[in-house]
């Protein structure tokens, strides 16, 4: 899965979803949260990441049941086992909240992209060079 946003304000309550495969244990999600610039979840653990408030971000969501990942901008930051619980009727996908539905998304959406299958490294980096050009988002 990939998504092009940018995250403009924080909500004040528990932080919105962009992929949550709503599934405790293992949980493997990506969430903007209002403490934080980001926190990751892969499996158990947990990650606080760096995103930036008014600048447009690539995320790229890997799900399988091996190695699932993170990456924004080109760059990966969280890696995690997901276990078999890959995206599903639970899967929760967009700028929704957390857990609950006043936690809103500020921001913009531009795009998403969803595979019925997980690609290869280099179908991964070929989508994430073709999102970097079309909205001028430096990958690295």
């Amino acid at each position: 899965m990939f998504a092009v946003f940018l995250e403009n304000k924080k909500n004040t309550s528990s932080g919105t979803y962009l992929y949550d495969n709503n599934v405790v244990p293992p949980q493997f999600a990506f969430i903007l949260t209002p403490d934080f610039a980001g926190q990751l979840y892969g499996g158990t653990g947990l990650t606080s990441g760096s995103i930036q408030l008014n600048r447009p971000h690539i995320l790229t969501a890997v799900h399988n049941t091996a190695n699932s990942f993170f990456r924004i901008n080109g760059v990966q930051i969280a890696t995690g086992n997901a276990g078999i619980n890959n995206m599903g009727l639970s899967t929760k996908l967009g700028g929704g909240g957390r857990t609950s539905f006043g936690d809103s998304f500020y921001g913009y959406i531009g795009e998403f992209i969803v595979f019925d299958r997980v690609l290869n490294a280099k179908e991964y980096l070929d989508v994430e060079t073709y999102l970097s050009k079309k909205w001028s988002i430096k990958i690295n």
